[in-house]
């Protein structure tokens, strides 16, 4: 890139997007038309600059989608410039355009076309009178568009597919923060926790019940989905562990002993896991856990739903004119982030009482 932009570059920069390219330019004097295109989108998108040239080269002055879109007016607000641009098909090569009671001709070559209008009215009538094909044929209307759409998106089906990767991502999220508050959770064993480790403690179970419920919700969201589903002992799991972290209040006391009676959720988690307290983390060779549940497990179940998903994107979205960027369907699978080993090896909830002996 030159020390002063092009209008190509100076237009490419204002897009952003990598893998954009100028496809083509018009240089009226000290004014620019450039069109830019975007194929990573299916279909690929397309945005019209207008450009001013400066002491230090060219800058945009407006953006729009193709078609009339104003870039500059006098300082009246009386008179201005007009950029137009045109997307059509390959064998179209040449567009008419009326703008008020003047005729003019915007060469298409490869299917795309720009022109600067000065001295333009603030407000003129335009229509695309009529075009010409490769062939030599004159047809009368406005040129074809480069692709037609037949299927419509389903924007019920599009909301639910979102509903369900928001959710899994947040879960899949909430597991690194809860392992990465888990193990800078460094307590010194030799003495009494301090104010601040007992704040980093209470972060850890933030992060659980972040955690939980961010999970809960993700199953929530597939279920209303109908699509990819997590494994049914994976879902239980959640959902009892969600429910006791939410209503701590009603089963915490509980849990002091294995023998004391346990309601509802509380009674189903110790029927199913009688040698096990819900609000207990801890970590080693075998994994990261919340109390019964296994995150290195449900990491693994969300990566797979998460690919999934992006099959069902891609199959709502393929063949409608909204743009999108295909998603890689046969990805390889991530593995749970591991972060550096701290001291904390095993926590229960500090203020979760546990009786010794009978209750």
């Amino acid at each position: 890139m030159s020390a002063y932009p092009t209008p190509s570059e100076a237009a490419l920069k204002s897009f952003g997007v990598p893998g954009a390219r100028a496809v083509y330019t018009v240089v009226d004097n000290d004014l620019a038309a450039v069109i830019v295109l975007a194929p990573a989108y299916d279909p690929p998108v397309t945005r019209l600059y207008q450009l001013a040239r400066g002491q230090d080269g060219w800058r945009t002055i407006g953006a729009g989608s193709l078609g009339f879109s104003w870039g500059a007016t006098s300082p009246t607000g009386r008179r201005g410039v007009i950029a137009y641009g045109v997307e059509t098909a390959a064998n179209v090569v040449e567009v008419r355009l009326q703008i008020d009671q003047a005729h003019y001709v915007v060469p298409t070559p490869g299917g795309y076309g720009a022109m600067m209008i000065r001295d333009a009215p603030p407000e003129p009538t335009w229509e695309m009178t009529s075009y010409r094909t490769v062939d030599g044929r004159d047809v009368a209307g406005s040129p074809p568009p480069v692709r037609s759409f037949k299927k419509q998106a389903d924007p019920a089906q599009l909301t639910a597919i979102d509903d369900a990767r928001h959710f899994v991502w947040a879960a899949q999220l909430q597991i690194e923060r809860f392992v990465a508050a888990f193990r800078q959770d460094i307590s010194d064993l030799n003495g009494p926790p301090t104010t601040d480790d007992q704040r980093r403690s209470s972060l850890v179970f933030a992060e659980a019940e972040f955690l939980l419920n961010a999970a809960a919700q993700a199953d929530k969201a597939l279920k209303l989905l109908r699509g990819p589903q997590l494994s049914p002992q994976m879902t239980r799991n959640i959902r009892l562990l969600r429910n006791l972290h939410e209503h701590w209040e009603q089963h915490r006391a509980s849990f002091a002993h294995p023998r004391l009676t346990k309601s509802r959720a509380g009674k189903e988690f110790a029927d199913q896991h009688p040698a096990e307290r819900p609000w207990f983390f801890q970590f080693g060779s075998n994994g990261h856990w919340i109390s019964v549940l296994r995150l290195e497990d449900l990491w693994d179940e969300l990566e797979l739903v998460d690919r999934e998903l992006s099959r069902m994107i891609n199959a709502a979205l393929d063949g409608t004119a909204i743009p999108h960027v295909v998603v890689d369907e046969n990805r390889p699978l991530r593995s749970m982030p591991q972060p550096a080993m701290g001291r904390a090896v095993a926590k229960g909830m500090v203020t979760q009482p546990i009786l010794i002996g009978e209750p």
